[in-house]
Formats: C-alpha cells, sequence, structure tokens
C-alpha cells in the first residue's frame, strides 16, 4: 500500500510538471506567435502575471503553483518548447519559455 502511495506521488508530479511545461511552452508561442524574431524583441512578461493569479484562484489548479517544486524542477528540466503539435520550436522561444517559467515563479512567491 506504501509503494502504490510512493508510486501515486510519482505519477501526481510528473503529471504536473508536464501541465506546467505545457502551459510555459503555449504562453511562450502566444507571446511571440512562435518566431524567433518576436522573441528577439520585447516580450510582455508581466502578461504571465494574469495566468499564474488566475491558477492561484482556481483551487483544483493551485497546488501546482503553490508547492514551489513543482515549478523548481520544470525549471531544471528545461525542455524545449513545444508547439500545440508536439513539434520542436526555435531556440528564440525556448529562451522565452524558460524566463515564463521564471517569471512564474516570481508572481507566485510575490
Amino acid at each position: 500500500n506504501n509503494n502504490n502511495n510512493n508510486r501515486s506521488k510519482k505519477d501526481v508530479h510528473s503529471m504536473t510538471l508536464r501541465r506546467l511545461d505545457a502551459l510555459a511552452s503555449w504562453l511562450a508561442h502566444t507571446l511571440t506567435n512562435g518566431s524567433r524574431a518576436r522573441a528577439a524583441t520585447a516580450v510582455h512578461y508581466d502578461l504571465v502575471r494574469y495566468v499564474v493569479v488566475s491558477i492561484l484562484a482556481m483551487d483544483e489548479h493551485r497546488y501546482m503553483l503553490e508547492d514551489l517544486e513543482f515549478l523548481l524542477d520544470c525549471l531544471v528540466k528545461e525542455e524545449s518548447a513545444k508547439d500545440m503539435n508536439q513539434g520542436a520550436t526555435d531556440a528564440g522561444v525556448d529562451v522565452v519559455k524558460s524566463r515564463v517559467l521564471v517569471c512564474m515563479l516570481h508572481y507566485t512567491v510575490q
């Protein structure tokens, strides 16, 4: 039974990391239109705050941000941003995705 509990915690952790990663990828694409040229210009990272506030307002999703371990693990994993078809994107969007995760962490602890 304890083994099932540990497996369940690992499953929840893995699922939460995938959700945060997908959210950060989506935000990076939204903020840049998936374009390296857009990623090199001024990106409105302040808009990430609205997503964080919205997630924290939802009881069923706030745990993803309140437990900072999830955000920190997502930052450490540093996976490439994916588009809606799970395809790779260019490096500029990956940089924006990393910054989005840092902004999410910043606005969560603020």
